[in-house]
């Protein structure tokens, strides 16, 4: 973790390293021919995983006010525009996952807990957005979980000194 003195924003840096330890630990369970099978049209683990991970990258952008019309960079499109073949493998989604944690570490690092009632579009307050990212990301995450049963992964994903 990054560091910083102010103790809420690192007890939200704190929240978000274990959230990013726990997807981690979920996208590295599948095993590749497992990866891009699923139960529906987007409940495939690589669609939820890129699909996490692109709206994480949005939830953190460097300016809020701006309009968002930005096709990912990362993959050139959405989860929703790939085909099975073009989704990306486990390894480049872990490291997309790297570098988004070091996106949102560093957002968290500038912020001031006087800043966290600042005005967010959509999400009222910089705190309120920074919390239903989290909360999106781990009603995800139970997806994912939901997808590694469904392929009989026998996987302890939680971490619970965490």
């Amino acid at each position: 973790m990054r560091h910083t003195t102010d103790p809420l924003i690192r007890s939200l840096m704190s929240q978000y390293e274990l959230t990013f330890k726990l997807l981690r630990r979920t996208i590295d369970c599948f095993a590749d021919d497992q990866w891009k099978l699923g139960i529906s049209g987007f409940e495939v683990p690589a669609k939820v995983a890129v699909h996490t991970l692109q709206c994480l990258v949005y939830y953190f952008r460097d300016d809020p006010q701006k309009e968002w019309n930005e096709v990912p960079a990362r993959f050139r499109k959405d989860w929703w525009e790939m085909t099975d073949d073009e989704l990306p493998g486990r390894k480049e989604v872990l490291t997309f996952l790297d570098d988004v944690e070091w996106q949102v570490t560093g957002y968290l690092e500038k912020l001031t807990s006087e800043e966290l009632g600042g005005v967010f579009p959509g999400h009222g307050t910089v705190l309120g957005n920074i919390l239903y990212a989290l909360r999106h990301t781990m009603h995800h995450q139970g997806g994912m979980n939901v997808l590694s049963v469904h392929h009989g992964i026998d996987a302890d994903l939680w971490d619970r000194d965490g």
